[in-house]
């Protein structure tokens, strides 16, 4: 990832990429596929992924790609899914299905 330029999601169907996290944390822009996954976390994170329809518009986003505003956003928005913050939000969730 150190020497990458971004990450490129071109998968066609896919949930929540592991991937896309480790990108985030390593300050790595992301561009994806503009599926309905990746266009949810493109919503719920503005600005963290730049989504294409298809190859001319992915090699177009690269040539034009703000990457230092991209990777600042996905870095903030992984801090969200930090182990510490996700076990709180499963802790609270059980403690209201045991009630």
């Amino acid at each position: 990832m150190k020497s990458a330029l971004a990450l490129v999601i071109t998968s066609k169907h896919e949930g929540f990429p592991t991937i896309l996290l480790e990108a985030w944390a390593s300050k790595l822009p992301v561009i994806a596929r503009d599926i309905l996954p990746l266009k949810v976390l493109a919503k719920l994170y503005p600005g963290s992924i730049a989504l294409f329809k298809n190859v001319k518009e992915a090699v177009k986003l690269l040539e034009v790609l703000d990457r230092e505003k991209l990777s600042n956003t996905g870095e903030k928005a992984v801090k969200d899914f930090d182990a510490k913050v996700i076990t709180k939000k499963y802790y609270e969730l059980y403690k209201k299905l045991t009630k």
